[in-house]
């Protein structure tokens, strides 16, 4: 498998494989002779369907509702992939797809990709582009752009795992997230209803508290195993300035915070990741932690959801950015 490389003046280290534009290695050095890998290795790019581990997601990241969209009552079936539902752009998603190399400096790389109309059922020609920039101050820049000639949703995110430790579970990494609301969902992932507030459903993260503190004593995480909910931000900063996330390892060595101009944050903790098997390599259960920035799961079929909207036309710019600021 062919890496590509960047890296910034204080020795940060990151890797990735241009299939999927996947984000293969971030390595933060510690000390002067110590770096400590905080994210979960891709057993495999080409094979990545299971876990998406570090890879760009899209079309339309997260559940889309029985794989159906509709648009000027015209219905579109989607490729359907987690039972009748579609997760994360299909099973042809971008995360399969081998992306262009557009550049490549110390400390960038941008990826490009077209996906056609009809691929994996959605309407309309997308072309997209991922930039990864690590600046002078330990923050990974994740900049996504994309254009359309035909209205369509638009969801693209990246699906790194995040272990600050650099081994072992997450489960004694503290989390907070500035969010009064989350979404309740079923098995599958798919919205019950209407947004909840935290306190309600005892799902409150605006204090920081350990990821594995009563990790399945409420009926929403028991559901899922732990965490697999969307929670709408606080605060949607266009200059990308203020943290809406803060993770802190086990170990108080290692803190980073997320900002983003993305509505909502999805918060997975790795709750199957057993299932993740090669001849090499074997995950375990709550190893990572995802923190994907997001609209709403569903977003293209639920026009109540109190954000702007998902559907993009050939007269918008799809324009988001997510950084991830790490201290050490």
């Amino acid at each position: 498998m062919m890496t590509l490389s960047i890296q910034n003046c204080h020795g940060v280290k990151l890797q990735f494989s241009a299939i999927g534009a996947t984000w293969l290695s971030c390595k933060l050095p510690l000390s002067h002779n110590h770096e400590r890998e905080v994210l979960l290795p891709c057993p495999s790019p080409h094979n990545n369907s299971a876990a998406f581990i570090g890879a760009t997601i899209g079309r339309y990241a997260n559940r889309i509702k029985e794989a159906v969209i509709q648009l000027d009552n015209r219905h579109y079936a989607l490729n359907a992939n987690q039972s009748i539902h579609q997760l994360h752009g299909g099973a042809g998603g971008f995360h399969t797809r081998t992306w262009q190399r557009l550049s490549h400096q110390t400390n960038r790389i941008i990826f490009g990709l077209i996906s056609t109309d009809g691929d994996q059922g959605f309407p309309g020609q997308v072309k997209a582009t991922v930039d990864y920039f690590i600046t002078d101050h330990n923050q990974v820049m994740i900049n996504y752009i994309a254009t359309t000639d035909h209205t369509t949703p638009i969801n693209l995110t990246n699906h790194a795992y995040f272990n600050l430790d650099g081994c072992g579970t997450i489960l004694t990494h503290q989390l907070s997230v500035d969010a009064d609301y989350y979404l309740p969902v079923d098995k599958h992932g798919i919205p019950l209803n209407g947004l909840v507030a935290v306190e309600d459903g005892m799902m409150d993260l605006r204090q920081p508290k350990p990821i594995g503190e009563s990790l399945l004593s409420c009926p929403d995480r028991q559901r899922l195993g732990g965490y697999d909910h969307a929670y709408l931000l606080n605060h949607t900063d266009p200059k990308r300035e203020k943290a809406v996330a803060k993770l802190i390892s086990g170990d108080q060595k290692v803190k980073m915070t997320v900002c983003t101009n993305k509505p909502a944050l999805q918060i997975y903790t790795g709750n199957h990741l057993a299932v993740v098997d090669t001849a090499s390599h074997r995950l375990q259960n709550y190893q990572g932690i995802a923190l994907e920035t997001e609209f709403l799961p569903d977003s293209p079929n639920r026009h109540d959801w109190p954000h702007e909207s998902s559907w993009f036309t050939a007269e918008q710019f799809y324009c988001y950015t997510t950084g991830y600021q790490f201290y050490f």
